[in-house]
Parts: structure tokens; C-alpha cells; sequence
């Protein structure tokens, strides 16, 4: 059981990386700017989306917008059916 844990988080970690450096590199080549500010700006929007994506998956995966998915469905049911 602990090396599954160990290698899943070691599979998370080198895919995590390989994500930030395709959305470095991305953004590095999108901006064009090849300087010092330049990468500062592509390893701070990386970072930035990472981070968003990591979030992202947690609350989906924890079920935190259930609610407010289930109330727009709700609305847009009542208002469709009014109509």
C-alpha cells in the first residue's frame, strides 16, 4: 500500500512538471519575449495555471459545486418551461 502511494505521487509530480513546462514554454514562445521579464511573465502565468488547474480538479473532485450546478439546472428548467 505505501508504494503505491509513493509511486502515484511521484506519477502526479513528473506530470505535473511536464504540464508547467509545456505552458512555460507555451507561453514563452506565444509573448515572444526572450528576455529576463520575459520568462519571469512565462514561469508566473505557468505557475498561475497550475495552480488553477490543480484547484479546478479539487473542487470537482470534492463536489463542492454540486449545488450551484444543480440550482442553474433548476433555474434554467423553471425558465424554459414558463416560456
Amino acid at each position: 500500500m505505501r508504494k503505491i502511494i509513493r509511486n502515484d505521487f511521484l506519477l502526479f509530480t513528473v506530470v505535473g512538471l511536464m504540464i508547467g513546462v509545456v505552458f512555460f514554454i507555451g507561453s514563452l514562445l506565444y509573448s515572444q519575449n526572450f528576455t529576463l521579464v520575459g520568462y519571469i511573465d512565462a514561469g508566473t502565468l505557468s505557475a498561475l495555471l497550475l495552480f488553477a488547474l490543480g484547484w479546478f480538479m479539487l473542487i470537482s473532485n470534492e463536489g463542492t459545486l454540486d449545488i450551484l450546478i444543480y440550482g442553474v439546472r433548476h433555474s434554467q428548467k423553471r425558465l424554459s418551461e414558463s416560456g
